[in-house]
């Protein structure tokens, strides 16, 4: 009983200790658990950043800056005269061409030419004056007017000659002609315009091609013959057109009328023509059966030019004996006459009757032998005709024996294709008349709706874009032709305006010609007569002279004015852009002034803007610039042209002009450049991105690392630095020793000091 006892307090003492050892096991798993667990939540609160190594390398630092292109050089529109504006016909920003009218002017003469005309007008009147006071003789008077006049004509034609060289002059003396060049030249441009790009590639003679072929296609639609239409339209109308052809065939009247076709066609196999054959049967069995009348028409041929000849073999009769016989009969007759012709050449009778006798034997004998000959022609003519009848028979036999083992051949072949198309034709009708006995009329005429609408549909759908296309083609041809109409018709305007103003050159030279030898002889008429009357005042003479020589003078200060006089218009001198405007309508110019300013575009434009002189030093002229803000094509191109002081701050500065060329610029245009200085080696570059700043300056966050029991602990650690250079993607900066982890970017904003986690690819 005490031994139960005791057992009993030591298996309760035993259990207890147990239960104590697996209490203390539990606590220090849940607290090891709930310090992983810790860890773990921790790290995904944890900003998460990504970082790269510092190294060296290379940084070539864009320079950027922006600026107003202006033209690279100027024309000032310069004017000699004191004119009143009646109208300004450009402002600025306008293009102009060579001889556009700028301004357009009151009256014809300036205030300047006239007092010139005034003063030449007075120095003639005392000039005559003079004369007459010199010995109250006018004798010269007339002489002196004839010469004035004379050169005044002669000043007046040179200057209408020197005016064909002025295109100012030109198209205002032209208007007219001026006008309808210029009208013709602003047409082709507008058709110039209006030709298509997308129909560029192609000739004349293929748009035409495609404007029929469009036609062609636009037609078929309103038949059952879609071969004209394009590709991607033919082959969803006949896919179309063949679910309606398949569902009316399984109409009722027309699966009657099918199989009546059918029907037909089988017994048209029993002819020759075989007409009722469906269009597919036929093709098949065309070929042969042409072979087989063809063949059947050489066979008649031969058969109907065999029996003609042997129509014409009338007497088959050998001819060798009758010709052998009529031979022997000639010889014996040739023997005759030749032994009564030694019996008359050798006759020593006297008796004459006998010696006629001889004669006229003789010449019975020369007849019966010609009438023998003859009929030895006549027989071997009858030979020659029958050899060769017999001779062309049998070789049209051949032809007629060749030409039916052909046709036979040719029938086999043509009845084994009727055999088999009546196969098929019997193979169709058999279906047909399955259909038939099967016809459900709702269902049919339910789908043959459907597949008339789709067809229907489809039809109208190809036949707007086709008409389409085929309008922009029409006005694609029509608008070519017009342009080379109008191409024509301003060669031919080009070409009569230029024959007309040479005419009118020629007719001034001719006439000029002729003034001057007026001249020449008035002067040598005056000279004579001076001589003559014995003129001994030279003192006069000197005076007259003197005041010939200041009309002189005038004359010439006045065709100077008239060739300088801008008429009733101020052209441009040379194309480009109108910069700035002085006058306005009016206003009255001023001798010696600028009316106008033209950019000379064509003379390329500049743009400059200020850097620093560190920056500056790094460049070289010749330097070709990025473009930013390039809306202007991509032909434009900037270069660095020169490197010059900046006035407004020339101690810490530099001026950068570059020109600009290529693209669709114009004066006034806003350009932003970028341009790649040499570049310089580094020990520290990092990504832009990794550079900060705040109100202590400059500075990068480099990720250090720190053991603990729980494993490494990751923290953003703050290093000053200042920067060398950068570009657009990296920095060079001093502080650093070229190897430090630096962060780039962070899930979440960071501070110095603080705990973060790495991404993966850091």
């Amino acid at each position: 009983m005490n031994t139960d006892i005791t057992n009993d307090k030591t298996s309760a003492k035993r259990s207890r200790k147990d239960i104590i050892k697996n209490i203390a096991i539990i606590f220090l798993a849940v607290l090891l658990v709930l310090t992983f667990f810790s860890n773990t939540v921790m790290n995904m609160s944890l900003p998460q950043v990504s970082a790269q190594y510092a190294s060296n390398g290379n940084i070539s630092e864009q320079i950027r800056g922006s600026g107003v292109v202006s033209a690279g050089q100027s024309y000032d529109v310069m004017i000699d005269e004191s004119r009143v504006i009646s109208g300004v016909n450009v402002k600025a920003g306008d293009k102009v061409e060579k001889g556009d009218v700028l301004y357009t002017l009151e009256g014809k003469e300036s205030s300047e030419l006239e007092e010139a005309e005034k003063t030449l007008s007075d120095l003639q009147y005392e000039y005559r004056k003079a004369v007459i006071a010199a010995g109250g003789d006018t004798g010269y008077l007339v002489e002196m007017l004839d010469i004035d006049n004379a050169k005044e004509d002669i000043a007046d034609i040179k200057r209408d000659l020197e005016r064909f060289d002025d295109p100012a002059y030109l198209s205002s003396a032209y208007a007219a002609e001026y006008y309808d060049l210029s009208k013709l030249r602003s047409d082709i441009s507008e058709l110039e315009e209006l030709i298509s790009e997308e129909l560029d590639g192609y000739s004349d003679i293929e748009l035409e091609v495609l404007a029929s072929d469009l036609d062609a296609a636009v037609a078929c639609l309103d038949t059952d013959d879609y071969t004209p239409l394009p590709a991607e339209w033919y082959s969803k109308i006949d896919a179309a057109q063949k679910e309606v052809d398949a569902y009316s065939d399984n109409d009722k009247s027309a699966l009657t009328e099918q199989k009546a076709g059918i029907e037909a066609a089988i017994a048209s196999l029993g002819t020759d023509d075989m007409l009722d054959l469906p269009t597919k049967y036929y093709e098949r069995i065309s070929d042969a059966l042409e072979k087989r009348n063809e063949l059947k028409d050489a066979y008649d041929q031969a058969e109907s030019e065999l029996k003609a000849l042997q129509d014409q073999l009338v007497d088959s009769t050998d001819y060798d004996e009758s010709i052998k016989a009529k031979s022997r009969e000639i010889r014996e007759k040739m023997v005759e006459l030749d032994d009564v012709n030694a019996q008359i050449a050798y006759y020593m009778g006297d008796d004459e009757e006998a010696l006629a006798e001889l004669y006229k034997k003789a010449r019975d004998l020369e007849r019966e032998l010609s009438y023998l000959n003859e009929d030895l022609a006549d027989l071997s003519e009858k030979k020659n005709v029958s050899a060769s009848l017999k001779f062309r028979i049998n070789g049209k036999q051949t032809v007629y024996n060749n030409t039916k083992l052909k046709l036979d051949a040719a029938t086999k072949e043509l009845n084994a294709i009727k055999t088999e198309i009546r196969k098929d034709l019997i193979a169709d009708l058999n279906e047909v008349k399955a259909k038939l006995e099967a016809y459900d009329g709702s269902a049919a005429d339910s789908a043959l709706a459907a597949a008339k609408k789709n067809l229907s549909d489809l039809k109208r759908s190809a036949k707007t874009e086709l008409k389409a296309k085929l309008n922009t083609v029409n006005k694609e041809v029509n608008n070519r032709k017009e342009l080379e109409e109008k191409k024509t018709s301003l060669e031919k305007s080009e070409s009569e305006f230029n024959v007309k103003l040479l005419a009118d050159k020629k007719a001034l030279e001719d006439s000029l010609k002729e003034k001057e030898r007026s001249l020449e002889s008035l002067e040598a008429n005056l000279s004579v007569k001076k001589i003559t009357d014995g003129v001994t005042n030279r003192q006069e003479d000197e005076d007259l002279k003197k005041q010939a020589d200041d009309i002189e003078r005038q004359r010439q200060k006045v065709t100077e004015l008239k060739e300088k006089s801008l008429g009733g218009t101020i052209t441009a001198p040379v194309s480009g852009t109108i910069s700035s405007m002085t006058y306005r309508a009016g206003e009255t110019t001023a001798a010696g002034n600028a009316a106008a300013v033209i950019d000379m575009t064509d003379k390329g434009f500049v743009l400059s803007f200020s850097v620093k002189s560190e920056q500056a030093k790094k460049l070289s002229v010749g330097t070709n610039a990025d473009i930013s803000n390039n809306y202007f094509g991509k032909d434009i191109s900037a270069v660095l042209t020169a490197i010059k002081p900046d006035n407004a701050n020339p101690q810490t500065s530099k001026l950068l002009e570059f020109t600009i060329s290529g693209g669709d610029v114009q004066a006034g245009d806003s350009i932003s450049l970028s341009i790649g200085a040499k570049g310089q080696d580094y020990p520290a570059v990092v990504p832009n991105s990794a550079v900060r700043e705040d109100k202590n300056g400059k500075y990068v966050l480099v990720v250090e690392s720190k053991s603990t029991a729980l494993g490494s602990r990751y923290y953003a650690v703050r290093y000053p630095v200042e920067v060398l250079a950068s570009n657009d993607s990296k920095t060079a900066v001093s502080g650093l020793t070229g190897s430090e982890f630096v962060v780039i970017s962070s899930s979440t904003p960071i501070e110095e000091g603080q705990q973060v986690k790495l991404t993966e690819n850091s």
